[in-house]
């Protein structure tokens, strides 16, 4: 099983307004992340594909549409860091590549409702193997129904527990 994520920044960056700094690597979400990791690292035939990620700037927390005249004027605590993962996806569409290509998969269980995946979907079912999409109950985009040969719209455990034996025992 492959287990896809960034790994934690240990970035520090710099409030403009305040000039107060913060230290990604000292949050407690950065330390959540690393016991996550470290656990999952230890799991039986489970892998961990780590990105990285990417501090892109600040935006403000207000909407902007509701901004009024006197709301134009931002202050230190009306802005947050905006971080992005980086290399997640790519790692995700050459690894469902490579099993396809290498035969290692007949099966492919991909977890997300990002239509980005759309191509790799196709690869995939194009090499044989067959792609099975858990949404989590997320809204997906039509194209990637077209491109899955199952998708199980809730989370695996009720799904299993719902499903048809026979489509169960194939898999």
């Amino acid at each position: 099983m492959y287990f896809y994520d960034a790994a934690p920044s240990t970035e520090i960056i710099e409030n403009p307004f305040s000039k107060e700094r913060l230290d990604f690597g000292a949050t407690r979400a950065h330390r959540a992340s690393e016991v996550m990791h470290s656990q999952l690292a230890r799991e039986a035939f489970f892998a961990n594909r780590l990105g990285e990620l990417s501090f892109q700037g600040w935006a403000p927390k207000m909407d902007l549409r509701k901004v009024t005249e006197e709301s134009l004027t931002l202050g230190s605590a009306d802005i947050r860091p905006v971080v992005g993962q980086k290399g997640v996806d790519m790692r995700i569409g050459l690894d469902m590549a490579s099993l396809s290509l290498k035969k290692l998969s007949s099966i492919i269980v991909l977890v997300t409702g990002d239509s980005d995946f759309v191509p790799a979907m196709k690869f995939a079912r194009r090499e044989g193997t067959q792609v099975l999409l858990v949404t989590l109950g997320h809204g997906v985009k039509e194209q990637m129904l077209h491109h899955a040969d199952i998708v199980l719209p809730t989370s695996v455990a009720d799904w299993f527990i719902q499903c048809d034996n026979a489509i169960c025992e194939s898999l």
